[in-house]
């Protein structure tokens, strides 16, 4: 059984290298260093790694000086970077429902453990939720400006003007470069708050996108729909449980109702499922657990004690026990192993 972190389409990557540049950094060096060919950034469906994309964003910022990378790159982005879920949004219903399918077939461009992007809509207004991928530092904070900004332009290219959201949540503490957003979003932003989300209000969105055509929207979707269901064809049941389990763990054990919610099926079909496949729920915990344990120990970003929230465990001396259950060694030696064989 194996877990991944995530991928992201080259076509982001593609935009970040382009944004860099047109902000005057030299970027032929860093995309050498990531092996990222002239044919691998112009190969269609060609995507790369969530960690590998984190650390790009981070060298260049750090090449540069530049901590707002991820705003520029939000502030410049276009539909057409979302591919055919961008052509689907454009022939949308309404502006709200743009942002529902902009949301919802994110798979098409990124895949990532932690979560994924929705949509909540009330009688007055629609939230767009970026998930956290906290614990935050200086090399994923560029992720989440990225993921904010562009959704307001997202929205401004769909209604061919503006439209101010109401505010803007971020879930990191105010970084260094706080006085940046006012400029970048021209609307109240807040920190240190409970979501990463942008916030309209409900008539704002009502519009239909400009020239949006109800046909090539059926069209559009019915082919969305397609690459959407040929995602990880080979994964397994029990793969794809643990895939629903990663998102939930951060210092909580996830329930099987929570997974089977996320899985779309009732709780007692999970369990004859997992039972046919003779396996264990909370085997499966432990088991996506170790396997995340393992991708973030080789990452020397993250510290062991963020390392033991992001696998779901309340305090570090749990998560040092049940790392020693797995390797035979703390997760200091592990560690450190993986430098002498680097």
């Amino acid at each position: 059984m194996t877990i991944t972190l995530g991928d992201i389409s080259i076509r982001y990557v593609h935009h970040l290298l382009n944004t860099a540049e047109d902000n005057g950094i030299n970027t032929t060096v860093i995309a050498e260093q990531f092996l990222l060919t002239p044919v691998k950034l112009q190969t269609p469906y060609s995507r790369i790694s969530i960690p590998r994309f984190m650390r790009l964003g981070e060298r260049i910022m750090s090449q540069a000086e530049q901590p707002d990378l991820g705003l520029k790159c939000g502030q410049s982005i276009h539909l057409s970077e979302l591919g055919l879920t961008g052509y689907l949004a454009a022939n949308a219903s309404s502006l709200s429902q743009a942002l529902v399918d902009i949301a919802y077939y994110e798979k098409l461009s990124s895949q990532n453990l932690r979560g994924h992007s929705s949509v909540s809509i009330s009688e007055t207004q629609v939230k767009f939720l970026f998930y956290s991928i906290s614990p935050y530092n200086n090399y994923n904070y560029f992720i989440v400006d990225l993921a904010l900004r562009g959704t307001l332009n997202f929205i401004n290219e769909l209604n061919q003007q503006a439209i101010a959201p109401e505010r803007v949540n971020f879930e990191f503490p105010a970084p260094s470069y706080v006085a940046l957003y006012a400029n970048y979003f021209q609307v109240p932003v807040y920190f240190n708050q409970p979501e990463n989300s942008v916030i309209y209000r409900k008539k704002d969105l009502s519009p239909a996108p400009h020239r949006a055509n109800p046909i090539t929207y059926l069209e559009v979707k019915a082919e969305c729909d397609k690459r959407f269901n040929e995602l990880n064809p080979n994964d397994s049941f029990v793969e794809q449980v643990m895939n629903e389990i990663g998102p939930l763990l951060t210092a909580q054990k996830p329930s099987m109702e929570q997974v089977a919610h996320n899985i779309g099926m009732p709780p007692w079909t999970l369990r004859r499922r997992l039972k046919e496949e003779q396996v264990r729920f909370k085997d499966l915990i432990d088991e996506t657990r170790k396997s995340l344990a393992s991708i973030y120990t080789k990452d020397p970003q993250y510290s062991l004690e963020e390392i033991s929230f992001l696998v779901g465990f309340s305090n570090p001396t749990a998560f040092h026990r049940a790392f020693k259950r797995w390797f035979g060694c703390t997760a200091t030696q592990y560690r450190q192993q993986l430098n002498r064989q680097d």
